[in-house]
């Protein structure tokens, strides 16, 4: 599985389309964590995993995430690699998808770590992310691998990705083997960290 993780939580993958999350609620020493996987096949490893450990804090929805909630068409990956699945601007199969707007609701009502592995998919689900990520009331830190080539057929473009970003509040730095660095004009990073003001 792949995608989008969040506060203290990590789903290991690299899929694309696919996004995971987590919520920082606590309930019984462990944080409500959720995880968006569309493909079926793939989806059921990690929920037989979950449940053989009794791990009854994590979610895994069959759905993608995108800039709006109903229908995207989804390039699934080959048998070799089930992680690179991702969202198509043309052919592919027909999935559900839900926006972060939509899947928090009003806000993000808690100090929020989201990780986005979602080839390409990272600048459909920041668009569907304005109303509840733009200058939250709690932190938020997001860790995004940046996809140039997936985004660019998306209709995007990595200086467009920053830019909605810094309009939404956010600080962005790249990660580099030298540590966390400014993020320069050339944007080439791969690994990208995104702060809120709120923090």
């Amino acid at each position: 599985m792949s995608g989008l993780r969040r506060l203290h939580f990590q789903l290991s993958g690299r899929s694309a389309g696919k996004f995971r999350e987590c919520r920082g609620r606590r309930r019984q020493h462990w944080f409500v964590q959720d995880g968006f996987e569309p493909q079926i096949r793939v989806v059921s490893k990690p929920r037989a995993n979950l449940q053989l450990n009794g791990l009854t804090h994590v979610s895994i929805h069959a759905t993608c995430v995108a800039h709006v909630s109903g229908k995207v068409n989804f390039e699934p990956p080959d048998k070799v690699n089930e992680g690179i699945g991702k969202i198509a601007e043309g052919d592919g199969i027909e999935y559900p998808c839900v926006s972060l707007d939509d899947f928090f609701g009003d806000s993000v009502g808690e100090p929020c770590f989201m990780k986005m592995d979602i080839e390409g998919g990272e600048w459909l689900a920041l668009q569907g992310a304005r109303r509840v990520l733009s200058y939250p009331k709690f932190p938020v830190s997001l860790l995004i691998e940046v996809h140039p080539e997936q985004i660019t057929s998306l209709g995007g473009s990595v200086p467009g990705l920053k830019s909605l970003l810094q309009s939404m509040g956010f600080h962005v730095y790249a990660l580099t083997p030298a540590g966390v660095q400014t993020l320069t004009a050339g944007l080439n990073a791969r690994f990208w960290w995104a702060s809120s003001n709120a923090e």
